[in-house]
């Protein structure tokens, strides 16, 4: 089913941040999306200051780092059980926590808790 885009009052097809129309309809649509149980993660989320982050050669190598050091605990530590190896390697490869667990048949939220459980014992050892 498609749906036809809706403009503020103003005819903008795109949002603006001084328009009454744009900031009611904008209001409109949070209201609706909130009284239905969705949460935005991205609200107060700045992307430019990721984008200037990742630009900064100090943060590349440290995820650089840590990557290198996930890929050797793959290789080199022992994991508690299979499901936990099975999800490490999917992290150490990129993969979202969404992804894994639409490919391990877990709940995503399970999965994010899980990595960082993993890595706290990897840490340990």
């Amino acid at each position: 089913m498609y749906h036809q885009a809706q403009v503020c009052s103003m005819s903008h097809y795109q949002l603006k941040t001084n328009c009454v129309g744009c900031n009611h309809l904008k209001n409109t649509w949070y209201g609706y999306l909130e009284m239905n149980g969705f949460i935005d993660a991205e609200k107060n989320h700045k992307p430019f200051d990721d984008a200037k982050k990742r630009r900064n050669p100090q943060h590349v190598k440290e995820v650089t780092d840590y990557y290198y050091w996930a890929t050797q605990a793959l290789h080199m530590k022992t994991f508690k059980s299979q499901t936990d190896e099975t999800i490490w390697q999917y992290y150490v490869n990129g993969a979202t926590a969404l992804e894994i667990s639409n490919a391990i048949g877990l709940e995503r939220s399970w999965v994010s808790r899980k990595i960082g459980r993993i890595e706290k014992s990897l840490k340990e050892k």
